[in-house]
């Protein structure tokens, strides 16, 4: 039989061990706060201590995952676009004539269509100036000959009435020149007097600075359909000078 002394210095202990005896053990974990209590501060601590943690990691990890081409594109590319439909037909490009004296001169035809370009496109002007780089297409609607080609059957030929690629001569390249002359700052014409001043000079449409500026080009060349006439359709388009393959 254990026998227990009871002194002036363990009377709190023997009160602490009726209390927790006799009570509930939740009843003392916290004797100034309760349940709701306890919750709403430990709410309080964790959206003081841990959620900024949780913000600042973050907003460092998409600013270091950021590409930086998505910053560039918007800065170096603007958005105008401009889509011409010119009722004349394709023309191949023909070289310069020398005379016998040794002068270079453009030839009659080909100054004629680049004017008749101009004209067409007047009231565009400037419409991309100060753009350095352009990607164009140019569709070059053929007229359609009688006879069809030796790379398509004849029964096709008459049945069909859609646009077909025209693989036959002038390529591409001889249509190019001229039309991109006659959207761009180039001097198509001068006029002199009898003492060999320049008078006056006709230039291109000056849609663009310079046919240099034309860093994607893309010519189709095609003939055209029955109930349609030949005419060039020209799409011009601003781009970002970082190159990217498509």
């Amino acid at each position: 039989m254990a026998i227990c002394l009871l002194t002036a210095e363990s009377k709190p202990l023997n009160d602490l061990y009726l209390k927790m005896k006799t009570k509930p053990r939740e009843s003392i974990t916290a004797p100034s706060l309760n349940r709701a209590e306890q919750s709403t501060l430990f709410t309080m601590d964790e959206t003081k201590l841990a959620r900024p943690r949780i913000l600042k990691t973050s907003i460092r990890k998409q600013t270091s995952l950021k590409s930086p081409s998505v910053d560039t594109s918007s800065k170096l590319t603007g958005s105008r676009r401009l889509k011409l439909i010119i009722p004349i037909e394709p023309f191949a490009n023909q070289e310069t004539m020398t005379t016998k004296q040794g002068f270079m001169y453009t030839p009659k035809e080909k100054k004629k269509f680049m004017l008749s370009v101009a004209e067409y496109l007047e009231g565009n002007e400037d419409f991309f100036k100060g753009v350095a780089c352009i990607r164009a297409k140019f569709t070059l609607v053929c007229d359609r000959p009688m006879a069809a080609p030796d790379y398509i059957d004849s029964v096709l030929w008459k049945s069909l009435s859609v646009r077909l690629y025209k693989a036959t001569r002038p390529d591409c390249d001889n249509y190019a020149k001229p039309i991109q002359d006659s959207i761009s700052n180039h001097i198509i014409q001068k006029t002199k007097n009898k003492n060999k001043v320049v008078v006056a000079i006709k230039r291109g449409a000056c849609i663009i600075d310079d046919d240099s500026n034309l860093v994607d080009v893309r010519f189709v060349k095609v003939f055209r359909r029955p109930d349609e006439e030949p005419h060039i359709e020209i799409l011009l388009k601003e781009i970002n000078p970082i190159y990217s393959y498509e």
